[in-house]
């Protein structure tokens, strides 16, 4: 086991397999008993669920950082975003109307965007590897005026030139599975970890079945989704900037 994964285990910002438990067992000569619990309390945290209101308890920033430090240890990051821009993609203006519409929004959301827009250049670390699946009704949601949005979708253009990020567009019509929320696949040396989010929650799956699970549903994704985004990123931002006030429609 790498000392790194040991030091994610041991700090509580990672959970161990069973694999790992039993590689642990065989070295430690554990107890029958010992080995019983350690698998019944793996059991019970496979899926965290983590209350929004406790999450951002301390802030928002705080939050930011920890993502930032979960990002920084992943070397692959799969996202899937069926609703808005991802957070690691969104200028500064789409980025803090979002969260001025969470009911968690505080008064250190500054802060937050601060922390935020400086998450994003991990982007141009070419050591890791970025793959993000967006639909086309993320794209179209409106969080702010239309010359915003043409300005974020220039933004994704942009980020879609780098050598170490696939982005791919899933187009409104007949998909092989429900669109039901957003999700990331972080794969970590030698584990990996999927996040989701709901209106109050964020889940954490650690559990391999779950996890292999969400590489399904992605890989299911891919097939219907464009593979060079760029064209559709610029045809929807002229559309955008064609709606913008110094543009009549």
């Amino acid at each position: 086991m790498s000392q790194p994964k040991v030091s994610r285990i041991e700090n509580g910002k990672s959970v161990p397999t069973l694999a790992d438990i039993k590689a642990w067992v065989r070295a430690t000569n554990a107890k029958a008993e010992e080995v019983t619990e350690l698998a019944n309390l793996l059991d019970q945290i496979a899926t965290e669920a983590r209350s929004w209101r406790l999450v951002n308890r301390l802030g928002l920033a705080p939050r930011q950082h920890e993502i930032a430090e979960l990002e920084q240890s992943a070397h692959t990051i799969c996202v899937f975003q069926p609703v808005m821009v991802p957070g690691l993609l969104q200028i500064a203006d789409y980025a803090r109307r979002v969260m001025e519409m969470t009911y968690t929004a505080g008064p250190d959301i500054s802060a937050a965007l601060a922390v935020r827009m400086e998450r994003q250049a991990i982007l141009y670390d070419q050591r890791k590897r970025f793959e993000f699946i967006i639909t086309e009704g993320a794209l179209r949601w409106q969080p702010g005026p239309a010359d915003m949005m043409g300005a974020q979708l220039d933004r994704l253009v942009s980020v879609a030139s780098l050598p170490n990020v696939t982005l791919t567009l899933v187009p409104f019509g007949e998909t092989p599975i429900p669109l039901l929320h957003p999700f990331v696949v972080f794969e970590l040396e030698g584990e990996a970890l999927v996040t989701a989010e709901t209106y109050s929650t964020e889940l954490q799956l650690h559990d391999p079945s779950d996890i292999a699970r969400y590489r399904q549903v992605l890989d299911q994704l891919r097939t219907v989704a464009v593979p060079d985004a760029t064209v559709p990123l610029r045809a929807l931002a002229t559309s955008w900037q064609g709606q913008a006030p110094d543009h009549p429609r």
